[in-house]
């Protein structure tokens, strides 16, 4: 009798693990028809029935995506562009202009604390010359610059008003006359990196007075002649991405490093400290492009890889037993931002907040660093044969805004608290461009957030790169850089590429 009443019952446990896993399976590819069904749908439909309200991803950070516990400050990327000669601020008045012509950055988002229902308002005419501030300052190195910008930052986290659109241009001018930077503020919640370089392409010359029509390499945009082949393998793969991005607030979270300790796990956490920002030497792109030739990976990878072995660096310096440990079992984890060009020339669609977050492993552990770059590719070609990011957008677009907002907030916590970062990349100009009748010297930008972000931006034959944390949730965190600056020496000389001097003077201390 026992023995059926146990045989009963593993009978109903594998019936009902069956169910659900039929349950599942279906929900999947119910999700994916009305993915595709959405899609057809949005290819059809009016412009204007489209911007009707903000979108969830806009609405979320306009009215806080994380737990109040966590103090998360307004989000707001910040873009510092440097000159040998300030530019005027009479001569920024048509910059700012320009931009009134686009709904996003002439509007004003209205909602309700709470609520998703977020919206853009005419707020009547606007004085330009209330977009524009001006400090004088004192500075002579980059920590210098990054002491002053973070201050700005501290005095003026929030830039939302409820008569002027959420943006701002701040023009620093230095009292030494050793360059001057116009910091350029935008509320993450109206736009993303990839819409401001596109709507910066109106405010920006070439040196010889021509125009820049874009700044998205022909690779990042989408190409509408797939094949039908590579349409279905996509189609095939749509389950799979719905359950990872489904399960991902649930995963493990990253091993607690030297880097990463205060930064993961399940506690909300009070991260509202000051903001640590960290200027890195700018890196020849051309030095970069040789290594990934040689290697036959991409541009990213090799960043991420030299990061990555960085991150190695900084932690056995610490002497971290959590590396030696763990080897390379070591989970160390980036959200990578992975936007979605923008081709409308509409100005009421053509400034959006198009990205979503994916998931990447850094691969830390591993001290070869040319297997790092390889397991580093190995991945990040996957991601670019997934459909996980277009999937993602749109569950987030999608399905969120039924969710209740303290779940909401739980969920998106979920995914940071497990991470140990947030790396973004942005393409800049090529080429040496004028702003307000200024040439520009330098463009770098920075967001400052509730976890470290490793920003960087290309501009003229060369790469910019900054880094922010909170002060207190890494300790030395100042010595990140160098130890960059080491990794893209190591893996040079793995490739046996010429180093550039410059860097090979920063690693050996200026010998």
């Amino acid at each position: 009798r026992g023995s059926h009443t146990r045989f009963k019952v593993r009978v109903h446990t594998s019936f009902i693990f069956r169910m659900l896993t039929e349950v599942l399976v279906s929900s999947s590819f119910l999700i994916t028809i009305l993915i595709f069904l959405k899609v057809r749908k949005d290819e059809k439909k009016g412009k204007e029935t489209r911007k009707r309200r903000m979108s969830f991803t806009s609405a979320n950070m306009a009215m806080g995506c994380m737990p109040e516990k966590a103090k998360l400050s307004d989000p707001i990327i910040n873009i510092l562009i440097t000159f040998e000669n300030p530019p005027k601020e009479d001569d920024l008045i048509p910059l700012v202009e320009t931009l009134f012509e686009y709904d996003r950055l002439s509007q004003v988002p209205k909602g309700r604390p709470g609520f998703t229902d977020w919206r853009l308002e005419s707020v009547g005419d606007i004085d330009p010359k209330r977009m524009i501030r001006s400090v004088n300052v004192v500075c002579e190195t980059k920590e210098e610059w990054a002491e002053v910008i973070q201050q700005q930052h501290v005095e003026r986290s929030s830039i939302r008003k409820e008569d002027l659109p959420w943006w701002e241009f701040l023009l620093l001018i230095n009292d030494r006359d050793n360059d001057h930077v116009l910091l350029c503020r935008f509320d993450h919640s109206i736009t993303d990196g990839l819409s401001i370089g596109k709507v910066f392409t109106r405010i920006m010359k070439r040196m010889d007075g021509s125009e820049i029509s874009t700044l998205v390499p022909k690779s990042m945009v989408s190409n509408k002649t797939k094949s039908d082949e590579k349409r279905l393998e996509m189609l095939l793969k749509l389950p799979k991405a719905i359950l990872d991005v489904s399960t991902s607030p649930l995963g493990k979270y990253d091993d607690g490093t030297h880097f990463s300790k205060n930064l993961v796990g399940k506690d909300v956490v009070d991260r509202g400290g000051l903001l640590d920002l960290l200027i890195f030497e700018p890196v020849p792109i051309d030095f970069i492009k040789e290594m990934k030739n040689k290697a036959g990976v991409s541009l990213n990878d090799i960043l991420l890889t030299v990061w990555s072995h960085a991150i190695l660096d900084f932690c056995e310096h610490h002497e971290c037993p959590v590396i030696k440990n763990m080897g390379e079992r070591l989970q160390c984890r980036a959200l990578m931002t992975y936007g979605f060009p923008n081709i409308s020339l509409d100005k009421a669609e053509a400034v959006k907040n198009g990205w979503v977050p994916l998931s990447l492993n850094l691969n830390v552990g591993i001290r070869d660093i040319l297997k790092k770059l390889k397991c580093i590719n190995t991945q990040t070609t996957k991601l670019k044969n997934s459909p996980l990011a277009r999937v993602q957008l749109y569950l987030q677009n999608a399905i969120l805004p039924y969710v209740p907002v303290a779940l909401n907030r739980k969920t998106v916590y979920g995914v940071y608290s497990r991470h140990s970062m947030i790396c973004t990349n942005v393409p800049g100009p090529q080429e040496r461009v004028c702003i307000a009748h200024q040439p520009v010297k330098s463009c770098m930008f920075f967001v400052p957030f509730i976890h470290p972000v490793l920003s960087m931006l290309s501009y003229n034959g060369q790469i910019h790169i900054t880094f922010t944390a909170n002060k207190s949730a890494i300790q030395n965190v100042e010595l990140l850089p160098k130890f960059y600056m080491k990794a893209l020496l190591t893996l040079g000389n793995k490739l046996d590429v010429d180093i550039p001097p410059a860097i090979a003077k920063l690693v050996n201390g200026g010998e």
